[in-house]
């Protein structure tokens, strides 16, 4: 502590004390303490003799740091709530002032900050020993943190059956589903013949067409005769749903076309319908709506369309009958002479591919031979040599007629001369 040689050095004091005051000093107060410099400096003296002792200044000094910290803590609690980040901006220019008032450079320095409850004291140099305190809404607000990555860290780690957790998930809904009833047909849109199951995920009582069927089952055979919807109906007891099936009937014919005496053309009136076609039950051609062939043999021919591309056609069948176009006429007794009549054996024959004809005698002698129908036998030898005498002769006669098959004939033939 300064000490005062006398009384005018405390009169400078104290007035450059009141100096730096907001309010002036009464012009009185120097009059006055002018006035009391007698008595002054008798207590200034006593003043003096009791600061001498160091015991006695030791006793001031804890007396006056209560009072200090008493004041701290009033001041402590009615002061507002200071953002921390504003309290450390706050603190960080508080240090630089300090650093420029005393003179020394402090880089990096850190502040703890206190709350609402904790004097506000500036420590420097024990950075690591950071002493934080919070408020109760901090504390409500890390517990529940805590709990969320908790929760966070539980999820993360679940390693169960993912199956399983499925199941869990879809357990209400099943339940919920088994109540509920449905009917599943194989076929909802079967064909005239066919067989349709029809199943249901509880037993009841089945109507087709409002008719019962059938009770007390969850499974049904129908067989489909007739073409068009047919209404299924399932009730237990207040619930009941329905179905229907549209029953389908394939409706087509062969349509034919004849291009020439052996050439014909084949397609189907239903026109979307594509089909493999047979000749004779000989496939012809696959996958095609027009079929065309030539039929040469006499006789009934089958033509067949199976479809390819309609779940209820049918194989379709017409027939083509080849008229025969030629004609053959065999005689077994001739007449040669000049009469004019039946003089020359002849086949009369028409419409043929080829034709022959041999005669032998009765010692299996030819005796004549041609592939000409017209040219005819006038009972001599080969038509040119000697009479053939009167009698039976053979004739092996082969020929083959237009869309026919060969044939061969073997005929007695009477020879008689007037």
């Amino acid at each position: 502590m300064k000490k005062i040689k006398d009384i005018s050095e405390f009169e400078n004091l104290l007035k450059d004390t009141l100096q730096g005051h907001s309010t002036p000093a009464p012009p009185d107060v120097w009059s006055s303490v002018a006035a009391s410099t007698s008595q002054s400096a008798g207590l200034l003296s006593q003043v003096t003799t009791y600061f001498g002792s160091a015991t006695n200044i030791l006793k001031v000094a804890l007396f006056a740091g209560g009072i200090a910290a008493v004041g701290i803590v009033i001041y402590t609690e009615n002061t507002p709530e200071i953002n921390p980040v504003q309290e450390t901006q706050n603190t960080e220019q508080q240090t630089d002032t300090i650093s420029s008032a005393e003179g020394s450079e402090i880089e990096n320095t850190e502040y703890p900050i206190a709350n609402e409850s904790t004097a506000k004291v500036n420590t420097p140099n024990f950075k690591s020993q950071k002493t934080q305190t919070t408020s109760p809404k901090e504390e409500q607000s890390t517990d529940l943190t805590e709990q969320v990555s908790s929760t966070l860290e539980d999820t993360n780690n679940y390693t169960g059956d993912e199956n399983s957790k499925t199941d869990k998930q879809e357990e209400l809904p099943t339940k919920v589903a088994a109540t509920k009833l449905s009917i599943l047909a194989s076929n909802l849109k079967p064909c005239i013949g066919e067989t349709v199951v029809l199943k249901s995920t509880e037993k009841g009582n089945w109507f087709v067409n409002d008719k019962p069927i059938a009770t007390n089952c969850n499974l049904i055979k129908y067989k489909c005769s007739k073409e068009g919807p047919v209404i299924f109906k399932l009730k237990k007891e207040q619930n009941s749903t329905i179905t229907t099936i549209y029953i389908q009937k394939f409706t087509a014919s062969i349509l034919s076309n004849k291009i020439n005496d052996s050439e014909f053309s084949y397609s189907l009136d239903n026109k979307r319908i594509i089909a493999n076609w047979y000749l004779d039950n000989v496939l012809q051609e696959t996958n095609s709506k027009v079929f065309t062939t030539q039929i040469h043999q006499v006789g009934e021919h089958s033509i067949k369309a199976v479809p390819v591309n309609n779940s209820c056609a049918v194989p379709i069948e017409t027939k083509t009958t080849i008229e025969r176009k030629g004609s053959i006429e065999i005689f077994d007794v001739f007449t040669p002479g000049a009469d004019g009549s039946n003089d020359t054996y002849k086949v009369e024959i028409s419409g043929y591919e080829n034709f022959s004809i041999q005669i032998f005698n009765s010692a299996g002698k030819m005796v004549y031979a041609s592939q000409n129908p017209e040219e005819g036998w006038n009972g001599d030898l080969f038509n040119m040599g000697n009479e053939c005498i009167n009698g039976v002769y053979a004739a092996k006669i082969s020929y083959t007629l237009n869309g026919e098959i060969p044939e061969t004939k073997n005929i007695k033939i009477t020879l008689k001369r007037p």
